[in-house]
């Protein structure tokens, strides 16, 4: 590597070190933890204990290296209670969170990885919905209340 290139530096032990980040990582550039969390991420319900969570990769400029995939934390919104860890590969684009404990706050966190480690955190909080049946019942319930009273 040559001296007078703008794109290199030269490092504490006299080698001429790259500056620029691609996705092809040689032995001469810097593969560093993603600059940006994955984009366009979306938490869907899709019944009282699921959600599906959805999102788009990391831009390539921001990536600084190869990612290796993805982790997704969620935790109950309340004391005691230990985060769930999820890793998927860089294939995946969505989770489905099954389990979940009905009209609940949640708290999640998504942050694409390299071999270096994790990037940003995106952080979110989503609330899952009550059954179909109860929220039928209840709206049942308040029209026959209203109705008795008129």
């Amino acid at each position: 590597m040559d001296a007078k290139d703008r794109n290199s530096f030269k490092n504490n032990l006299g080698h001429y070190v790259s500056r620029t980040y691609t996705n092809k990582v040689s032995n001469l550039e810097f593969v560093l933890v993603p600059a940006s969390p994955p984009i366009n991420i979306n938490v869907l319900t899709i019944s009282s204990t699921k959600v599906l969570i959805k999102w788009n990769p990391v831009p390539e400029k921001l990536r600084r290296g190869i990612l290796k995939g993805y982790v997704v934390n969620y935790v109950r919104m309340q004391p005691g209670f230990i985060a769930e860890r999820q890793v998927l590969s860089t294939s995946e684009n969505s989770l489905e969170l099954k389990g979940l404990s009905k009209f609940t706050a949640y708290g999640v966190t998504m942050a694409a990885f390299t071999s270096k480690g994790e990037g940003i955190s995106w952080n979110g909080t989503f609330v899952t919905n009550e059954d179909s049946k109860e929220v039928f019942s209840v709206y049942i319930y308040q029209v026959l209340l209203f109705m008795r009273l008129n």
